[in-house]
């Protein structure tokens, strides 16, 4: 029987081995001469936040809300794991569920709720946009959440009135300041932009341009 494993040595380590291990093989595909290494290195240097498997760019925000919400939600501790994927499923089957004509991308159509979560797909690019501000993969963020939650509750209550102007969902101290949605997403969603959406996406984008990591092609490909 073949068996294989690896060294934990960092949440983004055991993230690309998850990912290898998902991503269905072709036996025909051989990569002798170690290629695929330096296409991988070349590909994180260009476009940090982007990898094959992603598809819409919308799911940075519905992962995003999905979480910052749970976050800030009064949904007992025991219980964030199975919340956090009881939303995402709720998703798939809203997008499934759209009137809108464009599909492509949707994860889940092929293999239903057998197939991987959104936010085990997205959650190294919403570290590398700075969407999400920490560093923890998202098995560390829901075991830190509980301590998170209690220092958001004060940081709130003690800003309230500023939140409350700011006309957006309140930043938590692991999320950015996202745009509002602008309807239930988990029961009703499909994968268009809105301006703000868009804009913020795009910002976020250009904000790693100073950092000598993107070109414009990115921008077209997270905000188009």
């Amino acid at each position: 029987m073949g068996w294989i494993q690896w060294l934990d040595y960092s949440s983004r380590q055991r993230e690309r081995v998850l990912e290898l291990l998902a991503t269905p093989k072709d036996k025909g595909m051989l990569d002798e001469l170690g290629v695929g290494s330096i296409r991988d290195a070349i590909a994180d240097h260009l476009f940090p936040p982007l990898s094959t498997i992603q598809t819409r760019p919308k799911y940075f925000l519905f992962v995003a809300w999905i979480y910052s919400s749970l976050e800030r939600s009064s949904v007992a501790d025991d219980n964030l794991l199975k919340t956090g994927r009881r939303q995402e499923v709720k998703l798939i089957a809203a997008l499934k569920a759209s009137e809108s004509e464009d599909k492509r991308g949707l994860i889940g159509a092929q293999k239903g709720y057998a197939a991987r979560l959104p936010s085990s797909i997205y959650w190294a690019g919403l570290r590398t946009l700075g969407i999400f501000t920490d560093r923890s993969s998202l098995a560390e963020y829901l075991n830190e959440m509980k301590d998170a939650r209690a220092e958001s509750r004060l940081v709130r209550a003690n800003a309230m009135e500023t939140i409350e102007d700011a006309g957006s969902p309140a930043a938590t101290l692991t999320w950015d300041r996202l745009p509002r949605p602008s309807s239930d997403y988990t029961a009703a969603a499909d994968f268009s932009l809105s301006e703000e959406e868009a804009g913020y996406l795009r910002d976020k984008v250009l904000g790693m341009v100073g950092d000598n990591y993107l070109g414009r092609s990115t921008t077209t490909i997270l905000a188009g």
